[in-house]
């Protein structure tokens, strides 16, 4: 079983350690996560983060891994509960100043900035969930919740429907540039 992950870490002292760490956070954790989940009351759902501190080939203080959680969002077109599988591959510089991540940025990785040689690990899987999320999240195929027919005109509703020469019709009495149509005849 997963082990808990530390809340707070020196991620440079880790990088020269060369250090690896696996373990879970609760969802519960997560503020601003939670703001985005359908069902927000589930103190179970955990986050599993591997997490290697390490060096970039150029011998920049680099974090890599892997971030995977199950989420409850909401499907943006029928409103109702998705079930989100959300897996990000971590690849990211660490930097204490801009010109650090400025020198960084050609190497492939994103660049994380570190204050006062501290890293909450909360905050940064939290980060890294949230950069993952789909803009809009949707169901592969779902249903809409009311019938089409609502969505036309109040006259046409109260109207049958069944032909679609009837609907053409309709549309071509209504048609303002009907009129337009015998001036080009007319040429």
């Amino acid at each position: 079983m997963l082990s808990r992950l530390p809340v707070e870490v020196n991620p440079f002292r880790l990088v020269e350690q060369r250090k690896n760490l696996t373990g879970v956070i609760s969802q519960s954790r997560m503020p601003r996560l939670q703001e985005l989940l359908c069902d927000n009351k589930d103190d179970a759902a955990e986050v599993n983060a591997t997490l290697n501190f390490d060096r970039t080939e150029m011998g920049l203080p680099c974090i890599t891994g892997e971030i995977e959680a199950q989420l409850d969002l909401s499907c943006q077109r029928c409103l109702s509960k998705l079930d989100y599988k959300v897996v990000s591959e971590v690849r990211i510089i660490l930097v204490q100043t801009d010109e650090q991540a400025e020198r960084a940025q050609g190497e492939g990785f994103d660049t994380y900035l570190v204050e006062d040689e501290r890293l909450f690990l909360q905050d940064f899987i939290e980060d890294e969930l949230l950069l993952a999320l789909p803009l809009s999240a949707m169901h592969e195929a779902c249903d809409a919740d009311r019938p089409y027919i609502e969505g036309l005109p109040e006259d046409l509703v109260e109207e049958e429907i069944d032909d679609t020469t009837d609907l053409a019709e309709k549309e071509e009495k209504d048609n303002p540039f009907a009129a337009l149509k015998n001036l080009k005849d007319l040429e």
